[in-house]
């Protein structure tokens, strides 16, 4: 452990390859993602809270807690990459499980999501297409459009 703190996680941090301002730019582009699962949690409260049931007394309520397990690793870790896309990927499956599941709020969730789509469908084509366009997650990388925004910021910009 005091191998990876001292050679590792320290040069990360400290280093050139600025790690906060990478993780701002991958949740600045992965804004409708987020957009997207903030609109099916609240619509998820909206209906725990219409039928009478405490939020902490739910799964949901540990499900939102999950990500809190991902914080220590970012913090001792450089492989954030591979953390990412798990943290960004445990929500779809569980929304979907619940949704197999039958569980009442996912289905109230989802058929308002149903609506949102029929309502703006362009929105979610645009959406859909946005994160087609953008690749994987890296194992210690971060994602190359990160990466290409981040250079241009810096050396375009001369944004440090």
């Amino acid at each position: 452990m005091e191998y990876q703190w001292e050679n590792v996680t320290k040069v990360f941090y400290e280093g050139s390859e600025a790690p906060f301002a990478h993780l701002f730019l991958i949740l600045l582009i992965l804004a409708p993602v987020l957009f997207i699962y903030g609109l099916v949690w609240k619509d998820v409260w909206r209906h725990l809270k219409e039928v009478g049931v405490k939020f902490y007394r739910t799964p949901y309520f540990y499900i939102a807690l999950t990500h809190l397990c991902f914080v220590p690793m970012f913090v001792i870790h450089v492989d954030w990459g591979r953390h990412l896309a798990p943290l960004l990927a445990m929500p779809t499956f569980i929304f979907l499980f619940y949704l197999a599941k039958k569980d009442s709020a996912m289905v109230y969730a989802y058929g308002r999501m149903t609506q949102r789509i029929q309502k703006y469908p362009w929105y979610f084509v645009l959406s859909v297409v946005w994160i087609a366009m953008l690749d994987s997650f890296g194992a210690r990388a971060f994602q190359p459009q990160a990466d290409m925004l981040y250079n241009l910021l810096q050396y375009g910009f001369h944004i440090h």
